[in-house]
């Protein structure tokens, strides 16, 4: 699957990781590794030949690359956060333990790459009003993934 790892950001994924306590000098290892590295293609014919990444890139390429055995763990501090706000804006759906009775907010689900966000609908509401709902949950992931996004749509 592509783009799983590929689209998390160096920086948000530093501030997420130093803020379970990993110290600054191993997170810096992790990302100047990841950024200094020469990629290649490999196929079942063999490594490509041209090569991208290295010290040639003006940009450094974000992402943790598949495979990446801390890519797990990167993934789950940089979503837990996010859950956080997305269950702050009141996004997902209450429903009441059948035994104890407590209410229990639940957003979505997520594991490993894949997240499935969850709605309902409320109070003998509308399926458009479920799809509009998803429509925000979705903007607002993706507004405290990219603050430029946010920017973006405050100029048009």
């Amino acid at each position: 699957m592509k783009s799983c790892y590929d689209l998390i950001g160096h920086t948000q994924a530093s501030l997420a990781i130093r803020r379970m306590g990993v110290p600054e000098s191993a997170v810096d290892c992790i990302f100047t590794t990841l950024q200094e590295a020469t990629h290649r293609v490999r196929t079942g014919y063999g490594d490509s030949t041209a090569s991208y990444g290295g010290n040639k890139e003006d940009t450094p390429i974000h992402g943790i690359c598949q495979g990446n055995g801390a890519g797990p763990a990167i993934r789950a501090v940089l979503s837990s956060p996010l859950l956080d706000i997305q269950q702050e804006k009141g996004f997902g759906f209450y429903f009441f333990t059948p035994l104890s009775k407590q209410k229990v907010q639940f957003v979505r689900y997520v594991f490993i790459n894949n997240s499935n966000l969850v709605e309902r609908l409320k109070n003998g509401g509308v399926w458009q009003a479920v799809l509009q709902s998803i429509q925000a949950s979705v903007t607002n992931l993706e507004d405290s993934l990219s603050p430029l996004e946010v920017q973006k749509r405050k100029r048009m």
